[in-house]
């Protein structure tokens, strides 16, 4: 039996509004967290000991896990955990972070200048040099 619920436009809305709140509060503790550790050189040495062990992840993310709990190991999704043969605790809480998004972009020549810009804001004459190889794309995370 499959379940599935509608939500109504004001539930939307309502649940939006919540994750830009939980959002908004992470925001602010990681930029406070941060100020925080620019004012000691100690400080400063263990965040990027703690940053290099994050490499795979975006700055921002890396901030983001700091702010939360700054003795972390490892970070992964509960599956990744238990694939891993490690138990999680009932209630245990995870550690929130953006996730990332592949972007891809390309060089835009205008008057002189070049301006990167997102492959959705291509022009039609643009996608048509891109499809045939005369302007290069490249992807980027954020």
């Amino acid at each position: 039996m499959k379940f599935s619920k509608q939500f109504s436009a004001q539930q939307k809305k309502q649940y939006a509004q919540r994750k830009k709140e939980e959002y908004q509060k992470l925001e602010d503790n990681m930029l406070k967290k941060t100020t925080e550790v620019t004012n000691d050189p100690q400080k400063v040495l263990e965040y990027l000991d703690f940053m290099g062990k994050f490499y795979n992840y975006s700055s921002h993310n890396r901030a983001m896990i700091y702010s939360q709990r700054e003795g972390a190991e490892a970070v992964g999704s509960y599956k990744f955990f238990k694939d891993e043969g490690f138990h999680v605790n009932k209630g245990e809480q995870g550690i929130k972070i953006i996730v990332p998004q592949k972007v891809t972009l390309f060089e835009r020549q205008l008057s002189g200048k070049t301006q990167i810009v997102k492959l959705s804001q291509a022009t039609e004459s643009e996608k048509r040099n891109i499809k045939e190889g005369k302007i290069k794309t490249f992807a980027k995370t954020r």
